[in-house]
């Protein structure tokens, strides 16, 4: 209990899942797309790359008139309707997120994503139970590191709230390995920079975003 206790105490940065995990997972969903679909994937694609930079601009709206016509293009793309819910869920609208998530997972139930971020909305909805289902099943899948934190984050405190501690302790664990192996990777990276001149250094430029 020490263990959990201290975690919450230290509560972590809150993280706003990253909208755009969609993005990566779309270029295997255009790839898919038959030769006779050029036109189609095109006019994907380029919604796609509309609704990204509009996510980098945060602005969500616009990002979202994107999806919708992605999905006006192609009415089974799972990943631009998981995109409407992540945008939801940014937006506190769970209800809605909630809906546009399980429908992306009745079309695509491998989405782990889309499961996690269903899982979070559906705490925020105060349905502990469905949450729970839900995050244990993707957390150990989810490989985007700060929606992993957030749900891994999720699935503490609803073992908290219900008496689990020993769930609990084991998932704070987990949490923090990741963010050690994290600070540590961090640390060679900053001192790779600090001892190799800039023409010998692959990290002499910015790292790159999570759009990108």
């Amino acid at each position: 209990m020490a263990v959990v206790m201290g975690y919450l105490r230290r509560s972590l940065p809150k993280v706003r899942p990253r909208i755009s995990f969609c993005l990566v997972t779309s270029l295997f969903l255009l790839c898919s797309l038959a030769d006779g679909q050029t036109k189609q994937l095109e006019g994907i694609k380029l919604h796609y790359l509309r609704a990204e930079e509009a996510l980098k601009a945060n602005q969500l709206e616009v990002a979202a008139r994107e999806f919708q016509e992605i999905l006006r293009i192609d009415p089974h793309n799972a990943e631009a309707t998981a995109s409407l819910g992540a945008i939801a869920f940014n937006q506190h609208n769970y209800p809605k997120a909630v809906e546009q998530f399980q429908e992306s997972l009745r079309l695509a139930p491998d989405l782990w994503n889309a499961q996690a971020f269903l899982g979070m909305s559906e705490m925020r909805l105060g349905k502990l139970d469905e949450a729970r289902t839900l995050l244990e099943k993707s957390f150990s899948h989810v490989q985007q590191e700060q929606l992993r934190t957030q749900a891994g984050s999720d699935l503490i405190t609803i073992y908290y709230m219900t008496g689990n501690l020993e769930e609990a302790a084991a998932v704070v664990k987990v949490l923090e390995s990741n963010m050690k192996l994290t600070e540590a990777l961090s640390g060679k990276v900053q001192e790779q920079i600090k001892t190799e001149s800039p023409s010998e250094t692959p990290y002499s430029q910015p790292l790159p975003s999570l759009y990108e």
